[in-house]
């Protein structure tokens, strides 16, 4: 019976071609996978995810166990890899139907999509479900050939990209090279000094040596990186972190946002240091920082020589020290790669840090500042994207990350696809690899169309119009802001990157390209609403703003003309954004990363408020009752209209208007000389006069958020609603600036982040500058923000008829009655705890018996929630002898964190399998307005515990 079972594959296997290994024949599988050696959950879950793709495609998959299939793909894992090797793989063949696949878990599902792309012509274009493109197949098959990985960025491929598209990418990394902000990790572990830090380690700032613990541990401070102290404790504490956990590296990463010491010593160190390569923070640091990090990487490395330390070469950091660095030291320069493409100046200051860096040391990265949106005109240029890859690469490159706002889309075209494979080989065309993704997105009739939408936008970013932008202006900054990337637009730019995307869909041939042909459309239009209703789309201007009566009556001829087209196209993207083409779970994913307007009378708004300065001409007052008349137009709109047609009749919400009231009746923050004054008065009412040019020093967190500028915050309650915010501002002085923000806050904090303007300020005449802003149920108000900038000593700004006016109600997106299911991968861990198996669950497992926390999970009560309902799975490993569950609701302000009630405690857990734990919140324990975590809680002597799968559902 054997040897007829012998007989009958030697005739199927004789019947295949010889120099070829099928995996699939007729749509029927002719391989297995064999799993050598022990593979874990997480390893096994790329297994099946190639399986999902080969099944789409040949609508097939290969099973894990042995059905005596004439070929074999045998999995050897290397479970420990070196950093440096994790992205290493290799497929060879021992015979002719054995494919032998030696990789790591990082590396195993690039090898997999090897097979993918070789065998059945896959490519994973992007993120969303319809960018993997294929063609259905009845055989899938590869050539005998042995393959191996390629040379590539080895150390670190890393992006914020929606899960689980960053192992599809190449993004993934499963023991992950550090490099991120590090200090309170690492050097000085938070936890271990919450009763205090020793004096040495702290800095000291504007004179004054600093002794309270800081209220963010991973921003706005430094230690003292000059103190010999301060290495020895970080000493202390690493080498205590790595006796209990071995690890193959540490970062110290500075911390965000500036505070480095200013004391003596340290002043000393960096005298004499030329300046930094980002203009608004010039200030050199590195030599104090780099002597800090090389005195900790002399005594670790002592004794774990081939511990690799990963740092930031950030603002005040990046240019590398006079001085040798350690060679275990990676350094990830932080750069925007984009920048030089706009100025050849910023290009050549770059690649001379990366030589130089490449020079000092054995292994360099980036940090790169990739950012797409919340840029509305897609940010590409991708030629200068591939010769920094490259260059970068050249010079001793070794790994990237890639921060954007972990919306990667499609609004960006080819820019993530050209990154990840430049990463797997640097050597490769980038030319073939942009032209390969034009064709495979929609079709080669429609590829160069396609093609011409991504150079326009190319040739936007480099026009001599956005040389005149704000944009343009930040070009020598660490990072760019949106802010007035707008304003460089010309008629008609929009509407044509429409009008190429109707060409690329009515061209594209297959489902797979009209489904991505679709989208491309989707994105075009919101680009051309959001310009259009925002009054850009149709005129150039340098502020984005309306100079003259007759540029505001242009836009309303063009809305008169326009609208019906526009408020259509808001509709179909609108049906596209609140429901993208995303897995599970990510269906909010645009609305709740405020990457886009539902409410298309919020950017109407924002477009007919520019029309505000000239509401005294009858014209534009005649002009905006025709604007409210058209039909569709939105009804917050014909609201906000009418209120605006009521001049000063409108019922004006601000705390103190006329300025009748002290200054101390407001809620200020400001770091500027201010008074109420009658020096220049507005319609004989008192002004608000600011000295923007003498700020006193006093700490105000709104001049460190807002790029080191100077800033004027009014903060006021409000309750929920459209707002617009109006006052006139006058000035003496020539050359001045300012822009206006309305962000809704809770409790002062700002809830917002939003484009900024600097808008030029007539000298000798007063000008009205507006905002709008929705402010939500669980906002408590908002925040009026004045940024002026570009002022001489004693050159005063003053601020008159200050109004708030309510134009519409608030819409928000309810989740009542809706589930959150969130996995254990979701939770943030606490103390001891760590993410493993059990079960056969990915779960969240303390071992510890001496500590308390598990872990917690965030979420937001809203002021509809009346109740919330809670599944949460648990269990206590086979080992433990007991284990014990509690769960305490705490609510956090700022940094103070409030118990608020008990809703489990004692919970009797199983060592045999998960059972569901459930337990209910009711609103009467919390309220609306803060955010709530979730905390879960062992008992103390309980030996183990583990939790997973938790669902919530409001009520």
């Amino acid at each position: 019976m054997k040897k007829i079972l012998m007989f009958v594959v030697l005739l199927v296997t004789a019947g295949l071609t010889a120099a070829e290994f099928h995996l699939v024949r007729e749509s029927k599988p002719v391989a297995q996978f064999e799993l050598k050696g022990q593979l874990d959950a997480k390893q096994i879950s790329h297994i099946d995810l190639f399986n999902s793709y080969l099944k789409k495609v040949s609508g097939v998959e290969l099973p894990k166990e042995n059905k005596n299939l004439p070929y074999t793909i045998r999995i050897v894992l290397e479970k420990k890899p070196k950093l440096g090797q994790q992205h290493n793989w290799k497929m060879e063949f021992p015979s002719g139907n054995v494919m032998e696949i030696t990789a790591t878990g990082t590396s195993l599902f690039q090898a997999l999509n090897e097979i993918l792309e070789i065998g059945a012509d896959t490519r994973f274009l992007g993120v969303e479900n319809c960018m993997f493109q294929y063609e259905p197949k009845k055989n899938i098959s590869l050539p005998v050939k042995n393959l191996k990985s390629k040379d590539g960025f080895h150390l670190l491929r890393a992006c914020f990209l929606i899960p689980n598209y960053a192992v599809e990418l190449g993004f993934y990394e499963e023991n992950r090279f550090q490099y991120s902000h590090g200090i309170p990790l690492y050097a000085f572990p938070s936890r271990k000094y919450t009763k205090g830090w020793p004096s040495a380690v702290m800095p000291v700032l504007r004179g004054k040596k600093i002794t309270m613990p800081p209220a963010n541990h991973f921003s706005n401070w430094q230690p003292c990186y000059s103190n010999p102290e301060t290495a020895r404790e970080a000493i202390k504490n690493i080498l205590e972190i790595l006796k209990k956990k071995p690890q193959q590296s540490i970062t110290l990463g500075i911390n965000d946002c500036f505070g480095f010491c200013e004391c003596e010593s340290c002043r000393k160190m960096n005298q004499g240091l030329r300046p930094n390569i980002f203009s608004n923070d010039p200030v050199n640091h590195s030599n104090s920082y780099y002597t800090f990090v090389n005195r900790v990487a002399e005594a670790v490395c002592r004794e774990y020589p081939d511990l690799l330390i990963g740092l930031l070469a950030y603002t005040g950091t990046i240019m590398p020290p006079d001085f040798s660095v350690h060679k275990n030291v990676v350094p990830l320069m932080t750069l925007d790669s984009f920048q030089g493409a706009l100025d050849p100046a910023v290009k050549d200051r770059h690649w001379k840090v990366i030589r130089e860096w490449g020079q000092k040391v054995k292994m360099t990265g980036v940090w790169e500042y990739s950012w797409g949106r919340p840029y509305m005109i897609p940010r590409v240029n991708f030629k200068n994207q591939a010769d920094f890859m490259k260059y970068l690469y050249a010079n001793r490159g070794c790994g990237v990350f890639f921060e954007n706002s972990k919306i990667t889309d499609a609004i960006d075209g080819p820019k993530t696809y050209l990154y990840s494979r430049l990463l797997k080989d640097i050597h490769a065309d980038a030319d073939r690899i942009l032209d390969e993704w034009y064709t495979r997105y929609a079709g080669k009739a429609a590829a160069p169309y396609l093609k011409e939408i991504y150079q326009m936008c190319e040739d936007y970013w480099t026009s001599k119009e956005m040389k005149k932008t704000p944009t343009y202006r930040l070009r020598s900054c660490i990072y760019m802001s949106s802010a007035g990337h707008l304003f460089a637009l010309k008629p008609g730019f929009t509407k044509k990157l429409v009008d190429l995307a109707i060409k690329v869909r009515n061209l594209a041939q297959t489902p797979g390209e009209k489904a991505r042909a679709d989208i491309l459309l989707r994105q075009m239009e919101n680009i051309d609403c959001v310009a259009s209703f925002q009054g850009m789309a149709y005129l150039t201007s340098e502020n984005g703003e309306f100079n003259t009566v007759q540029d505001v009556l242009a836009f309303f001829r063009f809305l008169e003309t326009d609208f019906p087209r526009l408020i259509a196209q808001h509709r179909r993207a609108t049906a596209y954004f609140t429901n993208p083409d995303f897995m599970k779970g990510k269906k909010d994913l645009y609305l709740k990363r405020n990457v886009y307007q539902v409410d298309a009378g919020v950017l109407l708004s924002e477009g007919l408020l520019k029309a505000l300065r000239f509401i005294d001409s009858k014209e534009v007052v005649e002009g905006l009752k025709r604007i409210a008349a058209l039909p569709d137009m939105p009804s917050n709109v014909k609201t906000m209209l009418k209120i605006l047609e009521q001049g000063d009749k409108a019922k004006n919400y601000f705390s103190n208007p006329n300025l009748e009231k002290p200054l101390e009746t407001m809620k200020i923050k400001t770091s500027v000389p201010y008074e109420i004054s009658s020096e220049v008065l507005y319609n004989g009412q008192k002004t608000i006069k600011l000295l923007p040019a003498h700020p006193k020093g006093v700490p105000n967190p709104d001049d460190n958020m807002l790029s080191h500028v100077v800033s004027f915050t009014i903060t006021q309650d409000l309750p929920p609603g459209i707002w617009v915010v109006t006052l006139k501002v006058f000035t003496p002085a020539k050359q001045a600036v300012t822009d206006l923000c309305l962000w809704r806050c809770v409790n002062g904090v700002n809830k917002t982040w939003e484009d900024l303007r600097q808008n030029r300020i007539p000298a000798g005449k007063w000008q009205v500058i507006s905002q709008v802003a929705t402010v939500l149920p669980q906002h408590t108000g908002a925040n009026i923000i004045l940024r002026p900038s570009r002022f001489k000593p004693n050159e005063p700004l003053y601020i008159g008829d200050i109004r708030l006016i309510r134009v519409g109600n608030a819409k928000e997106k309810v989740q009542t009655g809706k589930s959150r299911n969130l996995p254990a991968e979701k939770y943030v861990l606490r103390e001891k705890s760590e993410r493993g198996t059990l079960f056969g669950k990915t779960a969240v497992i303390n071992r510890n018996p001496d500590s308390y926390t598990i872990a917690h999970i965030p979420f937001v009560w809203k002021h509809n929630n009346r109740l919330m309902e809670v599944t949460l799975n648990a269990a206590r490993p086979p080992e433990s002898k007991s284990g014990k569950l509690g769960v305490i609701i705490y609510g956090k302000k700022g940094n103070s964190w409030v118990q608020k009630t008990n809703v489990l405690w004692n919970q009797e857990l199983s060592n045999r399998k998960f059972v569901p734990v459930k337990f209910t919140v009711k609103g009467k324990m919390l309220g609306p307005g803060e955010q709530y975590l979730m905390i879960f809680f062992k008992m103390k002597g309980t030996e183990a515990v583990a939790i997973s799968d938790a669902v919530m559902k409001f009520k």
